[in-house]
């Protein structure tokens, strides 16, 4: 997808590994033993990536003069076929997604408290909890500074590789909702990837969002 930042201004909440230990004999009055725990930088940057983030990157004063994005790419659907789609967004919480199907277009639009969907050769139906959740986070995705919010706690689970790149994954969890996980490119701090979940009868459903093409677009 093209997008030109997506950003969170959230603390990890999590445990991270200490790269080791510094002791001092006599310093202390009594003359015992002090004993430190020395973080290294990249465990801090492992503990903070995305608080960094927000916080070296172009800053939420830029981010909140954001309010329209526009989203490009590919949609692979069942079958692995793949089909171009285009997201609209604007500031406060409208967001209609267009997909390129074989026989015509599929709409799903949400004003921030309803939503419709449209396949061709169908009515018009509206919108599902799942498919309401998903357009509030791709919302919050694309406009990070109005949505600080929408996760209870984020925590760092592992490193994993994202094609070429090495990334940490951040799992983000919200009341009542499936777990959404975040990959973050370690080198940058950049998005990578969200898969996020929606309940079904069948059991958990994913899906997977890849960003890329990052660009500075007005200063942001």
């Amino acid at each position: 997808l093209l997008i030109a930042i997506a950003l969170f201004s959230l603390t990890l909440v999590g445990s991270i590994s200490r790269a080791g230990e510094v002791r001092f004999d006599g310093v202390l009055p009594t003359g015992g033993l002090y004993v430190g725990h020395v973080e290294s930088m990249q465990d801090g940057r492992y503990r903070n990536i995305v608080r960094q983030h927000t916080d070296y990157r172009c800053g939420e004063a830029a981010l909140a003069k954001v309010s329209t994005r526009v989203e490009k790419g590919k949609v692979t659907l069942f079958g692995g076929r793949q089909f171009d789609t285009a997201t609209y967004q604007k500031v406060p919480d409208q967001r209609t997604t267009v997909v390129q199907l074989p026989n015509g277009e599929s709409i799903t639009s949400y004003d921030g408290h309803e939503g419709w969907l449209t396949v061709p050769g169908r009515a018009q139906f509206q919108m599902g909890t799942a498919d309401m959740d998903a357009s509030q986070l791709g919302e919050a995705v694309a406009f990070p500074a109005r949505n600080k919010n929408i996760f209870g706690t984020l925590k760092t689970e592992k490193t994993e590789k994202i094609g070429e790149q090495s990334s940490y994954l951040v799992v983000g969890t919200r009341n009542e909702q499936p777990p959404v996980r975040l990959y973050f490119d370690q080198q940058s701090g950049l998005l990578l990837r969200m898969v996020q979940y929606a309940e079904s009868p069948l059991g958990r459903f994913p899906t997977q969002i890849d960003f890329g093409d990052y660009r500075e677009v007005d200063g942001v």
